[in-house]
């Protein structure tokens, strides 16, 4: 494995839609205010803003009138290849589904080659960043080998809290103000919760942090197990996900 290389890591996770700014605010005071949730101490907290480019492949250019319809492959497989910046350095993810809904295969490759100082992210292409990368070679045989183009962005401000028990890191819960930034300026946002089993978590880890949220806010939190990008991408259509 090369340095800094995720392999393949079977995730489980849950994704909920916030119904609105409100209600994702109410949610963030109160997790800023709790030591722990049940038997779970909340050890870690920390906040961030990244912007992620998605990445899909069209048989033509995406012409404004078709916008609202056009769905490339990747976004029907459930399959994604985004990048994103760190402030210098440049990570390419891809995410393949598994057999069960809550699963997907992770990779991950961190840039391995020096980048001019005047680089442009926006400039940046996968098929450039890591040719000849295993994961990105099977993101390929989705496409039928078709050429990746930036589908949509997405700007997310992520508020992170991981979750021990007994010195362990069991959950990782993460709420999320997302901007899907898509062609012709169209922008929309939205608000997610994600609760995900961290290394030495299981899915009764999961379920009993799920219940704490689904028992507080029954009416507030809509299940939506449909990616970031996705879900972006079908607001930009003209969808309604609520």
């Amino acid at each position: 494995m090369m340095p800094n290389e995720k392999q393949a890591d079977k995730e489980m996770e849950k994704k909920f839609l916030i119904k609105n700014e409100g209600v994702f605010k109410e949610m963030l005071t109160l997790l800023r205010s709790l030591e722990g949730i049940n038997n779970y101490n909340i050890e870690n907290f920390f906040s961030k803003k990244r912007e992620y480019r998605y990445f899909d492949t069209f048989e033509g250019e995406l012409l404004k009138e078709k916008i609202l319809t056009y769905i490339g492959p990747l976004e029907m497989e459930g399959a994604s290849t985004s990048l994103r910046d760190r402030g210098g350095d440049y990570v390419l993810t891809v995410k393949i589904p598994t057999q069960d809904p809550d699963e997907r295969n992770e990779h991950e490759k961190p840039h391995q080659f020096p980048l001019p100082p005047d680089m442009d992210f926006y400039q940046l292409s996968p098929e450039e960043f890591a040719r000849g990368w295993a994961p990105l070679k099977k993101i390929k045989e989705l496409t039928g080998d078709k050429t990746l183009q930036e589908a949509v962005r997405l700007e997310v401000q992520t508020n992170r809290f991981e979750l021990y028990q007994d010195g362990e890191r069991k959950v990782e819960i993460a709420l999320d103000d997302v901007l899907g930034k898509g062609p012709f300026n169209i922008q929309k946002r939205f608000y997610e919760l994600e609760i995900e089993r961290k290394e030495e978590g299981s899915r009764g880890d999961v379920k009993l942090i799920t219940d704490f949220f689904t028992n507080q806010y029954t009416d507030n939190l809509k299940e939506f197990p449909l990616p970031k990008w996705i879900k972006a991408l079908k607001l930009i259509r003209g969808e309604e996900l609520w």
